[in-house]
C-alpha cells in the first residue's frame, strides 16, 4: 500500500488540513528506500521513487 492509494491520498489531506488548522506546518517522513551501492541502476530506480515521493508531499 502506497501514498498513491485513494484514502491515503485522502488521509495525507485530512492531516495536512489538520495540522495548518492547529498552526502547525504538516511534515513529511522519511523515504522507504534506500541507497543500493553495488548496483548503480537499481540505485537510481530506489533515488528517483525517494524523487517522486518527496514531491508528492
Amino acid at each position: 500500500v502506497g501514498m498513491t492509494q485513494h484514502f491515503m491520498r485522502s488521509y495525507s489531506d485530512l492531516l495536512i488540513r489538520t495540522c495548518h488548522r492547529r498552526g502547525v506546518h504538516a511534515m513529511g517522513g522519511m523515504a522507504a528506500q534506500i541507497p543500493i551501492k553495488d548496483n548503480p541502476a537499481a540505485n537510481e530506480a530506489a533515488l528517483e521513487l525517494v524523487r517522486k515521493d518527496k514531491l508528492r508531499e
